[in-house]
């Protein structure tokens, strides 16, 4: 109702730029609400609720990531479209646009995501190498087993930690 008063098509660039923001923005909510589930989880449920949790954020983070592609793409297109003439020319100017936002966009991926990404490579690759260690302990080791080692679910506290970096 509101957008139809203020005459906001969703396929002008103020439209899709207000459902790229409500649709980031909501995202990010479901993201908070489900971290909290994520963490008040315990035991067996744990593991499985974080699968869940992760299937659900990647979905969201492909819907979110298409929608501001889409406005990005549209932006684009409107600026192309102020360019008269020669189909060439509308070609050039979008490649232009698409640089632009390429050196944008570029650098913050670089310096958030992608460091992300790697953090939690590393993490990963921790945790399996604290399992394993874990293991090679307990099967070692038979007085460990009295020292506290006996079941499973103490080898995955040793070797399993907090997912936020």
């Amino acid at each position: 109702p509101l957008l139809v008063r203020l005459r906001i098509s969703p396929f002008s660039i103020e439209g899709r730029l207000i459902l790229s923001l409500f649709l980031s923005a909501f995202a990010c909510s479901v993201i908070i609400v489900l971290d909290q589930i994520e963490d008040a989880a315990t035991g067996d449920d744990r593991r499985v609720t974080h699968k869940i949790v992760k299937n659900i954020v990647t979905g969201l983070s492909i819907l979110v990531g298409f929608t501001w592609e889409t406005t990005m793409d549209g932006c684009t297109e409107a600026v192309v479209s102020i360019t008269h003439g020669h189909e060439r020319r509308r070609l050039v100017s979008k490649l232009i646009g698409c640089f632009i936002i390429l050196l944008v966009v570029l650098p913050a991926w670089r310096r958030y995501i992608l460091h992300t990404v790697f953090k939690l490579m590393k993490y990963k690759k921790d945790q399996r190498a604290a399992w394993k260690l874990a293991e090679k302990l307990r099967t070692l080791d038979p007085k460990s087993q009295d020292a506290g080692w006996e079941s499973d679910s103490s080898i995955e506290s040793v070797a399993e930690a907090d997912l936020t970096c």
